[in-house]
């Protein structure tokens, strides 16, 4: 489901974290992700995962509240992605 344009570009343009991850400041963006992301893998776990213009976003927290941090990625550069072409770290 898309949401307004501006609210993942507003996350996305945050200041970058160490990690790659982009500091949650927007509640609306990590509630989107829990309400309406797609599940996916993640080694031995289940998370949300929300697709918009050609990125990819999800959290590693429990809950909306509990989320300080929203990751980012590049389509090609998920998870289930690098394992089908055995791109993952070893």
């Amino acid at each position: 489901m898309a949401i307004r344009q501006d609210l993942f570009r507003h996350v996305a343009s945050r200041v970058r974290c160490p990690n790659g991850g982009e500091r949650c400041n927007d509640p609306r963006a990590c509630q989107h992700i829990f309400d309406y992301g797609i599940d996916g893998r993640f080694y031995g776990s289940i998370r949300k995962y929300h697709h918009e213009g050609g990125k990819v976003y999800w959290t590693m927290d429990s809950s909306p509240e509990t989320t300080a941090l929203v990751n980012r990625c590049d389509e090609d550069q998920t998870y289930e992605v690098r394992l089908v072409a055995g791109t993952l770290p070893k």
